[in-house]
């Protein structure tokens, strides 16, 4: 197909902001006290492909296991907090650094990059979590890595989880790109999601689980993600339970009591229901 001289020019621009996106260097943020703390209280795991991934467990052996998964840019540690609350009430709380953040090696950045790792994850465990709980891309990811990856789990827990991948979109608005450029980022990013672009856009990743419930909480004053793509969740998965804060933003959101409460209350009602025809063994890892 014979492109015009400006649609060249855009597709030229598109690529090289993904391929920029795409090799960001490494992410590793400073420890605050508390994560110091927090790491006496926890044990390091390697895993994934020559052991280049990193996880901390919380908690004892015999509680049910719940995977934190921290989103693009941030670390393992911003999850520390609510580990320690679910450890407390009794859970495994696992917290993994993905590919290019943290502990982890360095590695590929993409939506696809969660989704690859978050497998490695259930691949070590030998079986999946009892549930998932994930902030900003890794969230959209993890729900979209049950079609494309065959990540299950009995409770999704979603925190400012953009409804598509639009936050990069948005950047490379903020840089100047026109409109026909990142038009032409769209299939780049869908191809990561193994479909096209209009799919993501009815709701692909979304689409209701029978056999989980999902939570999906977001803050009003989040300036990076939308937090009316809780309407946009709740007309693809409808009996989703939806919970709005004020005032934290798009990452203290993580750290805030309610949000923990919220977090625990909801497992705790969702693992319940689940333990009522016999309960599942726990994992535990070596």
């Amino acid at each position: 197909m014979n492109l015009s001289a400006k649609d060249q020019t855009a597709h030229a621009q598109a690529l090289a902001f993904y391929h920029a996106m795409r090799a960001q260097p490494p992410v590793k943020l400073a420890l605050r006290a508390e994560d110091e703390a927090a790491l006496e209280r926890s044990r390091p795991i390697r895993f994934g492909p020559g052991g280049s991934l990193s996880a901390r467990l919380f908690g004892h052996e015999g509680g049910p296991l719940i995977a934190l998964m921290h989103g693009w840019g941030g670390q393992g540690t911003q999850l520390y907090r609510m580990a320690m609350h679910l450890a407390i009430a009794g859970y495994q709380a696992l917290v993994m650094d993905f590919g290019n953040h943290g502990e982890a090696a360095p590695a590929e950045l993409g939506f696809d990059r969660f989704m690859i790792d978050a497998r490695a994850l259930a691949d070590h465990l030998g079986a999946m979590p009892a549930a998932w709980v994930a902030h900003s891309a890794a969230a959209l990811a993890m729900l979209s890595a049950r079609r494309t990856h065959g990540l299950s789990g009995k409770a999704f827990i979603t925190i400012a989880a953009p409804f598509t991948p639009y936050v990069p979109l948005n950047r490379f608005r903020a840089m100047g790109a026109g409109e026909d450029a990142v038009d032409a980022v769209k299939p780049m990013l869908a191809q990561e999601f193994a479909c096209e672009w209009d799919a993501l856009e009815a709701g692909l990743a979304w689409q209701r689980d029978e056999t989980a419930r999902l939570l999906a909480i977001y803050d009003r004053d989040d300036t990076m993600v939308q937090a009316s793509d809780a309407e946009r969740i709740a007309a693809v998965w409808p009996d989703c339970r939806i919970i709005r804060t004020g005032g934290y933003g798009h990452n203290r959101v993580l750290g805030a009591g309610e949000v923990m409460a919220a977090t625990l209350d909801f497992l705790d009602q969702t693992l319940a229901e689940d333990s009522v025809g016999g309960e599942a063994q726990p994992i535990i890892l070596s």
